[in-house]
Formats: structure tokens, C-alpha cells, sequence
């Protein structure tokens, strides 16, 4: 089984995937407008990969624009279909999971299937930062802080995604009124 940067199992098969799929991870915790560039490269490489399906739909809805809707569904029947055709790791299970949630109008069972990955995969960046966007839109920011400050640990100063994930309880200390740590942790 292969891992990406984060030390999460994925089930790419080629270094070109994998290096495609670690700068998407790096592009979507940066905000980057080159995420999907990225993640397109890993689904040119495989296109049997199910959680690169998944991703795209989770990142069609947290766009929050009706026609992401329609993407999100096809990238849905796509996640399916890959699983369909090729083994995955039960983390890329909850992944598809997540999205199926958010498309039958539950955002929060969304969430709970990101915190399921967290349970077993705590260093998953990915799964906390799509954990956290979500919790955002819900307008959820006391389960936004708890979420990072629960997997925190796990993203140690030796975590290539750490800086992203103290930013990102930067921000949720900000959005529970801790200033004054937002801003020492930010910095």
C-alpha cells in the first residue's frame, strides 16, 4: 500500500500519480487555484483512482455554487464506479462516503465521515482541512477548533503539512474569539 506526503494510505499505483496527488494536497491546503490542475493529472495518470472522484466532488460542493451540484453528482457516480473496478483503502471508503452524505443533503453526516477518517488517521491533513471547510459553511466553529486541536498532535514538527494545519487553527481560534492566540499561532 502506497502513502501519500501526509503518511495517509492511498491506493495509487504509479510515482507519477502520487507525486501529482501530493502537490494537489499542497495546492488545496494553500487555497490554490491550481488544485484542480493537479488533481486532473492524477486522474489522467489513473482513472480508476475512486478518492480522486470523491475529492473533486467535496471540493465541487464546497465551492457553495448550485452548478457545482451536477459535478459533484457525476464525480459521485465516478467514485463509485472506480471502487467498483478496483480495490480501496477503507479511508478512501469514508471519503466517498462523505461526499454521498453531503449530495443527500446532509453536510454534517459529511463531517462525521471525515472525523471517522481522523479517528484512525489523525496526520490526514486532507481529512481535517475538508473536516474544517465544511464545519465552515455550517457556520460550525466551535467543532471547527475542536476537530484541529484533536488531530493537531499527530502533525508534528517533523509533518510536511504542519505549517498548513497551524494556520488552520489560527483561523479557528479567530473564529472563536481567541485573538490572542490566533494571532501566536498564526505568526
Amino acid at each position: 500500500m502506497t502513502s501519500d506526503i501526509c503518511g495517509a494510505p492511498v491506493s495509487l499505483k504509479t510515482s507519477e500519480a502520487l507525486d501529482s496527488w501530493n502537490k494537489m494536497l499542497r495546492a488545496f491546503l494553500a487555497h490554490s487555484a491550481e488544485t484542480p490542475t493537479h488533481l486532473g493529472a492524477v486522474l489522467q495518470h489513473e482513472p480508476d483512482f475512486a478518492l480522486g472522484f470523491a475529492a473533486k466532488g467535496l471540493f465541487s460542493l464546497l465551492m457553495g455554487r448550485a452548478e457545482m451540484w451536477e459535478v459533484a453528482e457525476d464525480a459521485r457516480d465516478q467514485a463509485h464506479a472506480a471502487r467498483a473496478a478496483s480495490p480501496i483503502t477503507a479511508r478512501e471508503g469514508w471519503f466517498i462516503t462523505a461526499l454521498d452524505r453531503w449530495l443527500a443533503e446532509s453536510p454534517t453526516g459529511a463531517v462525521a465521515a471525515m472525523e471517522e477518517i481522523l479517528e484512525t488517521h489523525p496526520n490526514d491533513s486532507l481529512a481535517a482541512k475538508v473536516s474544517q471547510a465544511i464545519r465552515f459553511v455550517l457556520g460550525d466553529a466551535t467543532g471547527m477548533r475542536a476537530s484541529i486541536e484533536r488531530v493537531l498532535p499527530a502533525h508534528g514538527c517533523d509533518h510536511p503539512m504542519r505549517g498548513y494545519m497551524l494556520g488552520c487553527l489560527a483561523f479557528t481560534l479567530e473564529e472563536t474569539g481567541d485573538y490572542a492566540r490566533a494571532e501566536r499561532e498564526g505568526l
